[in-house]
């Protein structure tokens, strides 16, 4: 909780290093901070332009402490947002592989014994297919929001096709863009994908 009270109380008077050497500091002393202010903390250094140390907190609790953000969790969508808009697309690469690792953590015990005994590990399967393709397609809505058609390519390279919705989304932008070979290069790799 002191953990958590020092990175609250940097971070809403605006000392967001300070807040993040505390929080750095508790991941390397073995402790994890409590949700909100962690949550709280890689929010507001996401928006200050700072994904890259967001992202490290992040690899670090979930490698250490098991941590997983969902696809809908307000620190991956402001991860997302912010590597949307970035003119680079290496942010929208780092951010989509740390958040594929999280989401890829499979579905929750609770997820996978409310399908029964057998078939639990389907279901954790089939949890975790449906939250990438989530991942997948809000990392790609916000790529075309902002116009950004070389994030979104970097969203759909990430990872296997999970969503019909992405991809189709992607092909009419690529098309009114004018991108011709591009849309028939993302249509053959769709069609070469729902084969298997």
């Amino acid at each position: 909780a002191l953990y958590g009270a020092l990175i609250d109380a940097h971070r809403e008077s605006g000392a967001l290093s300070r807040a993040h050497g505390v929080c750095s500091h508790a991941l390397a002393r073995g402790v994890l901070p409590a949700a909100a202010p962690l949550r709280a903390l890689l929010v507001a250094l996401a928006h200050a332009g700072r994904s890259g140390d967001a992202l490290e907190i992040c690899a670090e609790a979930r490698q250490v402490h098991g941590l997983r953000l969902g696809a809908d969790d307000p620190a991956a969508l402001a991860l997302l947002e912010t590597a949307a808009a970035a003119p680079s697309d290496l942010d929208a690469r780092s951010v989509m592989q740390e958040l594929s690792a999280h989401v890829g953590g499979g579905a929750s015990f609770s997820d996978a014994s409310a399908a029964g005994f057998g078939d639990a590990a389907a279901a954790a399967a089939a949890a975790e297919t449906d939250e990438l393709a989530e991942l997948q397609e809000t990392a790609l809505s916000l790529c075309l929001q902002h116009g950004n058609l070389r994030a979104a390519r970097v969203v759909i390279d990430a990872q296997p096709l999970r969503s019909p919705r992405a991809v189709d989304a992607l092909l009419v932008a690529l098309l009114d863009a004018d991108e011709i070979a591009d849309a028939r290069r993302l249509y053959g790799r769709a069609a070469a994908e729902g084969e298997r």
